[in-house]
């Protein structure tokens, strides 16, 4: 049965939606939708489209019967992790999917009310509200391909379902930035343990805090950095595969430098092409285990950048300046940096042009 929706355009005419979802013995095997000018167009689709799917859904269910979450996580991956670069975070989340027990759910079964138990059961473990919720869009990602790229009946709107009655439910939500800035203290007590430690090791951890901390960037992107992407006359230096929600590889951006990073840069042996030619996993090894050292807590490497981010702010750089440093894409992120209250800020005088 179909369901049409009228809603009006900005331009002031009308648009109508028809929504097609069809069940076999109580379950939705598909769901399409498509947006029209005119309701007879709509009518029509629907009811062309809904012969066409039960004329052809016995023989497309039959190919779900035996398939489970797992193989669709092991197909997923097979087919697009190395197309699309994914991130680590990514492919482990996946990889503990497949193997838990909603990776042994059979697809033909996996319904919101499937999702929203997954979700208890693991709130119940002890798992944070935010790990929980990168479940379901991992899954979500893992299922997207179903009907679109393998021919695959399933109604992807089982996952918006369960994630919008576990949110209403406070049983996940979206990880909560972090905060922490490491103390005066804290960075003396530091720089003088790898001002010793630097003497037998082969990183030099000393040079690549300072670096953070006056460059804003990255462990990743400080050990990607090129000596052939450096314009030192305009303190300006390229940061390859910058972090970006949707794309890893080739979001090449220039990003400004301050006096003392490029001081820094300066300072470093070219032995490779890269400036800083170290395994970004050891330098945050080394951070985390010179903090366990000195008895520091909850301080890890990446609370450089945001140190380095507040520390511009506290220059007097504005948020678009701020950006081109740190090269932020979303500016509301670094409203949380300003720490700017309403009573500091100066009344200009109007100016006609």
């Amino acid at each position: 049965m179909a369901t049409i929706t009228k809603w009006k355009n900005a331009n002031g005419t009308m648009s109508y939606r028809a929504l097609i979802r069809v069940k076999r013995e109580g379950k939705i095997i598909a769901s399409e939708s498509r947006t029209f000018p005119r309701r007879a167009m709509a009518e029509n689709w629907s009811r062309k489209r809904e012969t066409e799917i039960k004329g052809e859904g016995s023989t497309r269910k039959l190919a779900l019967k035996d398939i489970t979450v797992g193989d669709v996580i092991h197909r997923y991956r097979a087919e697009y992790e190395q197309l699309s670069g994914w991130a680590r975070s990514k492919r482990e989340h996946l990889r503990f999917l497949a193997k838990h027990d909603i990776g042994r759910v059979k697809v033909q079964d996996l319904t919101s009310q499937v999702l929203i138990d997954h979700v208890r059961t693991r709130r119940q473990a002890g798992t944070g509200p935010s790990t929980v919720m990168n479940d379901i869009t991992w899954l979500k990602a893992a299922f997207s391909p179903m009907n679109v790229a393998w021919d695959l009946p399933f109604d992807m709107t089982v996952f918006e379902d369960a994630l919008q009655f576990s949110r209403d439910q406070k049983l996940v939500r979206r990880s909560r930035r972090r905060t922490r800035r490491p103390t005066k203290d804290e960075l003396s007590r530091l720089d003088k343990y790898f001002a010793q430690s630097d003497q037998n090791a082969m990183i030099p951890m000393q040079e690549c805090v300072k670096f953070a901390l006056a460059s804003s960037r990255r462990q990743a992107e400080i050990t990607r950095l090129r000596w052939d992407d450096l314009i030192e006359k305009d303190l300006v230096i390229v940061v390859r595969d910058v972090k970006h929600p949707r794309t890893k590889k080739g979001n090449d951006l220039e990003s400004k430098l301050t006096p003392e990073a490029l001081e820094i840069i300066k300072r470093q042996p070219r032995t490779s092409e890269l400036i800083f030619p170290y395994n970004p996993k050891s330098v945050g090894a080394r951070f985390t285990r010179a903090c366990r050292i000195l008895g520091i807590q909850d301080l890890r490497f990446h609370d450089l950048r945001h140190e380095a981010t507040s520390r511009l702010f506290e220059r007097g750089y504005a948020i678009h300046e701020v950006a081109a440093f740190t090269l932020h894409l979303d500016w509301n992120i670094l409203r949380s940096y300003t720490h700017l209250k309403a009573k500091d800020v100066p009344t200009r005088p109007y100016q006609a042009a």
